[in-house]
């Protein structure tokens, strides 16, 4: 039979899980006992602090129509959503296109992705080096429909 953890296990182990709130419960709950080792009371209200500053940074969390967050969501396969924003993202020229080519080719959409990849490198002639470097593109970038890559002309 396992051991019953103590209450500043059980905090510092939702800390480490980066389950702030429920860390910051369990550490004020520790702080709060009268009988407690002030060792223990000083590492609880250090670890409290920085329950507070996570949970207020993740409340700061960038905003959700950046780009960043349109990265996040297509790392994480939720391409439907990352559609979404990326429609009312300011980008430059060409990225708009080169991102939903990513997002099509990941999805097996080969023909919308080199539509999107095709209007991307019409806007900006990087985004041919950007396909042949991507790890999403490059494996990609030897099939026949995706030949307009691989000639000099788009240069």
């Amino acid at each position: 039979m396992a051991a019953k953890k103590s209450p500043i296990d059980l905090a510092c182990t939702q800390f480490q899980d980066k389950n702030f709130e429920n860390a910051a419960v369990l550490f004020e709950k520790i702080i709060g006992e009268e009988d407690q080792l002030p060792s223990v009371a000083a590492v609880a209200r250090k670890y409290l602090r920085i329950c507070k500053q996570q949970i207020a940074l993740a409340k700061e969390a960038q905003p959700k129509d950046s780009l960043a967050y349109v990265s996040f969501l297509m790392n994480s396969g939720d391409f439907e959503k990352a559609r979404e924003i990326l429609a009312n993202v300011n980008t430059s020229l060409g990225t708009k296109e080169f991102l939903l080519a990513e997002m099509a080719i990941e999805e097996d959409k080969e023909s919308q992705a080199v539509n999107h990849l095709k209007k991307a490198i019409e806007d900006n002639k990087d985004f041919r080096g950007y396909a042949l470097n991507s790890i999403v593109l490059a494996p990609h970038v030897n099939k026949e429909a995706f030949g307009f890559l691989q000639s000099k002309t788009n240069e």
